[in-house]
């Protein structure tokens, strides 16, 4: 994209001609904030199937966009739209989605935009007058936790940042008796941010937020990733709690 650097070349060094001389550069590297997915969802229950109603919109930039272009784009015609389901719902089989619109996948200059519904099963437990509510499952990643016997460091794409907000509308006639505490990490690879509110009463928004600072995490550092994201995991895996009035 124009005014935009791959990741892969930036940071190195770069021979500019200057009419009869050559001047030594070096290409900026961009912040993880470059590379971005933020993400507005809006979360029903429907307490007669038991399934979670959603509403969300994507905004991709930087190689978290270009990534999503390439796949798109080496899909065949006829399988985009399934693809892009695939994709979209990360192969989760209690994810079912009913509407992809998508803006647009021919100009690579513009931040991507994708809106979708989508249908959450298993998602709702019931026990006697409660609700248990995982509103994260099918939206958020789960972080990763490297296996100590690995004999290599281990390398990602490129350094990324995800904010997602989403709001949950309260069921008629339950009331709310648990929500997950607040959990911030700030971590030489990492940073998570994540906190519930309540907003006129009738409905719960959570906050999200991470950055991924280092793209190479050192093999040395496993046992310690996997400490910290664990804190990340656990309040991702956690459950809001409904009671019937």
């Amino acid at each position: 994209p124009f005014l935009e650097n791959n990741y892969q070349i930036q940071g190195r060094q770069v021979l500019i001609e200057n009419n009869e001389k050559y001047i030594l550069d070096t290409i900026p590297k961009e912040g993880p904030e470059i590379n971005s997915i933020s993400a507005y969802v809006k979360i029903k229950i429907d307490s007669v199937k038991d399934i979670l109603n959603v509403s969300a919109n994507f905004v991709y930039k930087g190689e978290e966009k270009n990534k999503l272009f390439y796949y798109y784009h080496s899909w065949a015609s006829d399988k985009k739209n399934e693809n892009m389901k695939k994709y979209l719902s990360g192969h989760n089989k209690n994810i079912s989605i009913t509407d992809i619109t998508a803006v647009d996948f021919e100009d690579r200059d513009k931040p991507l935009n994708i809106s979708i519904d989508f249908n959450i099963d298993n998602g709702i437990i019931r026990a006697a007058k409660e609700l248990y509510v995982n509103i994260n499952e099918g939206i958020d990643f789960t972080m990763n936790s490297f296996d100590t016997s690995r004999v290599n460091d281990y390398e990602f794409n490129n350094t990324f940042s995800f904010n997602t907000t989403i709001e949950m509308t309260i069921p008629t006639g339950y009331d709310v008796t648990y929500l997950p505490e607040k959990t911030d990490v700030d971590y030489k690879y990492f940073t998570g941010n994540y906190s519930y509110e309540m907003k006129n009463n009738n409905t719960i928004v959570l906050k999200k937020q991470f950055v991924l600072k280092k793209d190479i995490v050192k093999k040395i550092d496993f046992n310690e990733w996997n400490t910290e994201a664990n804190q990340i995991n656990k309040f991702l895996k956690d459950q809001l709690i409904f009671k019937k009035i």
